[in-house]
């Protein structure tokens, strides 16, 4: 094949619904009440929890939440809901699996929740319960694990390939140099806060051995700490995602703070602007 093949970026924005819904949204107001409170006293000891506690709540709601500031007062608490109900971004993302197994194309979910967070296991089997191939069977799922050595993950990626693994499920720091050309599509459950992890993992398809068109989804609930965060990373023009030549993610380049103390000083700044203007959609 002459050249590099088409690649693209897109954001798949997805309701939470009516029972995440209400229940994000009370517990971040309640949060974001006390943070500002601290924060018209120049302190900003409670703006990483609270970053923390959106991201992971939206993300896996059976755990429920308390936000806690550094010197222990509760800044404001989350309810536990249902383990066994399929979330809408869970649900968008067993759908886009689900297309791109039925066109025969592997795809990557790269998901930031792993240790004490993990919903790997989970996402496993929502897959091979929901998702169906062309042929109407359950696709092959692999999970990238941290313990492996990183030696050693080639050769697994390719035993993944010979197997007919369709899809691959990774913490996006794992994949480090590895040759992914086997995989024709990336999903992220929620992009990383480091920006050198997320450029790297958002394009890892991109290889000399890379023979069809790649694709990059990265999926957010609407009104979301997780968009806030992409919006961060995301090309934007009036505080709207404005995609260029097909990308998504503002160039490698662009001077923006890595700390999650920065990321989260440019999350409660970014909530102050969209209280004026709704934020961007897409």
């Amino acid at each position: 094949m002459n050249g590099t093949p088409p690649y693209c970026e897109h954001v798949r924005l997805v309701e939470m619904g009516p029972l995440l819904g209400p229940a994000y949204r009370a517990f971040e107001q309640a949060t974001t009440k006390r943070v500002e409170e601290y924060l018209a006293q120049d302190d900003m000891a409670p703006l990483i929890p609270w970053f923390k506690a959106l991201l992971i709540y939206a993300d896996m709601p059976w755990l429920g939440w308390t936000c806690r500031a550094r010197d222990g007062e509760v800044l404001g608490s989350a309810p536990v809901l249902p383990y066994h109900t399929i979330y809408p971004l869970e649900q968008a993302l067993i759908d886009y699996v689900g297309e791109q197994a039925r066109q025969g194309l592997p795809t990557i979910v790269f998901t930031e929740n792993t240790g004490s967070f993990d919903d790997q296991e989970r996402l496993k089997g929502l897959i091979e319960q929901h998702v169906r191939g062309r042929q109407g069977s359950a696709p092959g799922v692999a999970i990238l694990r941290g313990a492996m050595a990183m030696r050693e993950r080639q050769a697994w990626i390719e035993s993944c390939a010979r197997t007919e693994v369709n899809v691959l499920i990774c913490y996006p720091a794992f994949i480090g140099d590895l040759d992914l050309a086997y995989f024709k599509r990336i999903a992220f459950k929620r992009i990383p806060t480091q920006r050198e992890d997320l450029h790297r993992a958002a394009r890892c398809l991109l290889g000399p051995a890379q023979d069809t068109a790649a694709q990059t989804a990265f999926f957010a609930y609407e009104e979301s700490m997780a968009l806030r965060l992409l919006m961060h990373r995301a090309r934007t023009i009036h505080g709207k995602l404005a995609p260029v030549d097909g990308l998504v993610l503002s160039s490698f380049d662009a001077p923006q703070g890595d700390t999650l103390l920065e990321i989260a000083c440019a999350m409660i700044e970014a909530m102050k602007r969209s209280r004026e203007a709704p934020l961007a959609d897409c």
